[in-house]
């Protein structure tokens, strides 16, 4: 009887740590593996912020000019098999639509490219999953992905 108890517990455990692994969630990096969990767990929204104490979560920002950062966003999410849901090159806007890697859900990300000066530009970046409560830092991820994809293609 203890069985049928612990051996879903044990596949559930490592299901949920298995994805959150995947995901890149950096469980033990500030601010720390409570915080993170009780996120990661309890969320189905990720968006960049100058301010949040998630690291890989601040706002980025490039030498490029504005236009020039607007297509390179296009192109990474291209790049990254994401589909391009809509663009507006008068708002410096593209949203595109993300199928998780683990659970095959679709979420939206939201890009808005904005600028600090006539070199320097920013991204808010928003990714949000449609369906469920928790999103076991996959929205993170193609934070992360996309900000990774785009530091890449600037050192090449």
């Amino acid at each position: 009887m203890l069985k049928i108890i612990i051996y879903p517990g044990i596949i559930l455990f490592g299901l949920v740590f298995g994805t959150l692994i995947k995901n890149n969630a950096n469980l033990l990096q500030p601010p720390g593996l409570k915080q993170r969990l009780a996120t990661f767990l309890d969320t189905n929204i990720a968006e960049t912020s100058p301010d949040t104490p998630f690291r890989e979560l601040r706002t980025p920002q490039f030498k490029l000019s504005v236009k020039a950062l607007y297509n390179r966003v296009i192109q990474a999410g291209i790049d990254l098999g994401w589909d391009v849901a809509d663009f507006n090159a008068n708002s410096d806007t593209i949203s595109f639509v993300v199928e998780s890697a683990v659970f095959s859900f679709r979420d939206d990300v939201l890009v808005r490219v904005k600028a600090i000066d006539a070199k320097y530009s920013s991204l808010y970046i928003q990714s949000k999953s449609r369906v469920g409560k928790a999103d076991f830092a996959a929205n993170s991820a193609h934070i992360q992905a996309l900000i990774k994809t785009l530091r890449n293609e600037s050192t090449n």
